[in-house]
């Protein structure tokens, strides 16, 4: 087994563009759940990009565990999301109480990469 780094190259998938599958264009709603903890920054790049996306129809729900909870660091964002603060960090609790809040069939789990 040999490790490849894929951030080397870029890689061009042509179709991409023109791929839109029927599900695609019933365009469901898809909640993104993200816990975080003190990683505001990496958050912060993390949140920009999905004010990017070609596809608008989700809800982030943010599970903010951190020390020191900054409930203004989100309003500068458009797009739909859902703040849920929570005391007591564990990953796993987070997790749950995204599944808990999310309203649609579609849910997808985003993390913050390490430093």
């Amino acid at each position: 087994v040999k490790q490849i780094n894929l951030f080397e190259k870029h890689y061009v998938y042509k179709d991409y563009f023109n791929f839109e599958s029927q599900l695609i264009r019933s365009k469901p709603l898809v909640n993104i759940i993200i816990p975080t903890l003190n990683r505001y920054e990496a958050l912060n790049n993390l949140l920009l990009d999905l004010e990017k996306q070609t596809y608008t129809n989700f809800e982030v729900i943010l599970i903010d565990q951190s020390n020191q909870f900054c409930k203004e660091f989100y309003k500068i964002f458009n797009f739909n999301y859902h703040i849920i603060r929570q005391e007591k960090p564990a990953l796993w609790r987070a997790r749950n109480r995204g599944i808990k809040s999310a309203q649609s069939e579609y849910l997808l789990f985003l993390f913050l990469p390490d430093k």
